[in-house]
C-alpha cells in the first residue's frame, strides 16, 4: 500500500526556470511561496509502514490541480513532492506561519504536512487551495 505513495516524491518534472512543468494545457500556476519550511509523515506510526522528509526551507507551488514542493537543497532522497489539492482532506491553522494538511494519498493512506511560512500568509495559501480545490471537483 505504501509503495504506491513514492509516486508523489521525487518525480515532478520542472521548467528550465524552475517552474512545475503543467500536467496540461489547462494546468494554471495559482501560488508560489518561497522559503517555506516542509514536513510530511506518511503512513499512520508503523515502523515499516512509516516514512518522512524534512526540508527547513524550498519552494511552494499551487496550481488549479496540484501542491507542489521542492526543496532549496535537493538530495538524493527527496527533491520534490505533489499531490492532487482534492486530496487534501483537512486542514489546521496551526498559528500565523504553520498550517498542517492532512492529506489521502490514493484515498488510503494519510498523509500530515507541516508547512511553515512567514506570518500572515497561512490566509493567503488557504485561498488558493479553495481555488484549486473548486476547479478540480468542477471538471470531474
Amino acid at each position: 500500500m505504501l509503495q504506491e505513495t513514492y509516486r508523489n516524491f521525487n518525480t515532478c518534472l520542472f521548467t528550465v526556470a524552475g517552474t512545475p512543468l503543467p500536467l496540461d494545457d489547462n494546468e494554471e500556476l495559482l501560488y508560489i511561496g518561497y522559503n517555506i519550511g516542509y514536513s510530511i509523515t506518511v503512513g499512520e506510526g508503523g515502523l515499516f509502514s512509516t516514512y518522512s522528509h524534512i526540508s527547513s526551507t524550498g519552494t511552494l507551488f499551487i496550481t488549479n490541480c496540484r501542491l507542489i514542493y521542492i526543496p532549496k537543497t535537493p538530495t538524493t532522497n527527496f527533491c520534490s513532492f505533489f499531490c492532487k489539492t482534492n486530496g487534501i482532506i483537512n486542514t489546521t491553522v496551526k498559528s500565523n506561519n504553520k498550517i498542517r494538511l492532512e492529506i489521502s494519498l490514493f484515498g488510503n493512506v494519510i498523509s500530515k504536512l507541516d508547512l511553515k511560512m512567514r506570518d500572515n500568509l497561512s490566509a493567503t495559501l488557504l485561498e488558493v487551495l479553495k481555488l484549486s480545490q473548486d476547479y478540480l471537483n468542477s471538471i470531474q
